[in-house]
């Protein structure tokens, strides 16, 4: 009995010495950052956060601003934001996502500027596309739609008012799920009406996410 009650006042006091300082984890005895509550130093381990389903961490009650969990059906790490009421996914995510074609402007002839070719491996690869047109507008005011296609079909584009006798700039970014194969990204530009004075230069970059 004695000695059960010797390990009892050992292991809580040793509770209570580890809940008044930072703990360090790791295989060589070094002494955690003074800065860090928890400190994990390993070369060749990771740390392994609570993985649940979609319907799990939504379940969750009352979470906590910050609460990281993995969402098995989702694959990714998902971060609660108390700000928002809401979840947020930790991966590359850039989204909207879209495979279907997404016309909102609708020209109907374009100017061809940029043409970017791109080989996915598996279906759930997408394409991260970001794309630029620079140019400076003739003297009527009017709205210029920078367009993306992938293999001849619109999936996107960005409208934007453009300023007469001035410099303008069109930026998009879109991300692309079309699945395994290899697809011709073309960016076209549309004037709803007046002329260009100076075309200044274009871009795109088509970068695949696994």
């Amino acid at each position: 009995m004695k000695r059960i009650f010797l390990l009892f006042i050992f292991y809580w006091g040793t509770f209570h010495i580890i809940k008044a300082q930072n703990v360090g984890i790791n295989s060589s005895g070094a002494t955690p950052n003074a800065s860090a509550g928890l400190d994990v130093d390993f070369s060749n381990k990771g740390v392994l956060i609570p993985r649940m389903t979609t319907a799990q961490r939504t379940a969750i009650s009352s979470p906590a601003n910050g609460l990281l969990v993995f969402d098995t059906q989702l694959n990714c790490v998902y971060m609660y934001l108390s700000t928002t009421s809401s979840w947020r996914a930790m991966c590359d995510s850039y989204g909207p996502y879209y495979t279907e074609t997404t016309t909102l402007f609708n020209p109907g002839s374009s100017t061809l500027l940029k043409t970017q070719n791109v080989t996915t491996n598996a279906a759930t690869n997408s394409v991260l596309i970001e794309a630029e047109f620079d140019y400076a507008k003739g003297t009527s005011n009017s709205f210029v739609a920078l367009c993306l296609y992938r293999n001849g079909t619109e999936i996107h584009e960005v409208a934007k008012y453009s300023v007469a006798n001035a410099d303008n700039s069109i930026k998009l970014t879109w991300v692309d799920t079309p699945g395994a194969g290899t697809y011709t990204y073309t960016l076209r530009y549309y004037i709803r009406g007046g002329t260009m004075s100076t075309i200044y230069g274009s871009n795109i970059v088509a970068s695949v996410l696994q």
